[in-house]
């Protein structure tokens, strides 16, 4: 199982991006303030229930600085896995994420 797509929306610095990654190794760069860490962050939000910064501490800073009015609008962070084999299927990442293929 691999990390195939990441779409990060109103999250930070992203207002709508979708990152595509490979099977394999894959590397980030860009220059500062591009948003790497925050998109490492979204992701971490996304899969970790026991991260500090979860979806129930956001606060209107977490929005995108383009967003004048964030009352009402969404930040919605998403990812997809491809190659889910069935041994993939019973790890406990797997189940807590309800996999399919």
């Amino acid at each position: 199982m691999y990390l195939s797509e990441l779409r990060i929306v109103n999250y930070k610095n992203f207002l709508n991006e979708v990152f595509y990654f490979n099977k394999g190794s894959n590397t980030i760069l860009g220059e500062n303030d591009a948003g790497k860490t925050n998109g490492m962050e979204a992701l971490r939000i996304l899969l970790d229930n026991q991260y500090i910064y979860n979806i129930k501490n956001f606060s209107p800073e977490a929005f995108n600085d383009s967003i004048n009015n964030w009352k009402g609008k969404w930040i919605i962070i998403s990812a997809k896995f491809n190659d889910i084999s069935t041994n993939d299927k019973l790890t406990e990442m797997c189940k807590e994420l309800e996999c399919i293929n």
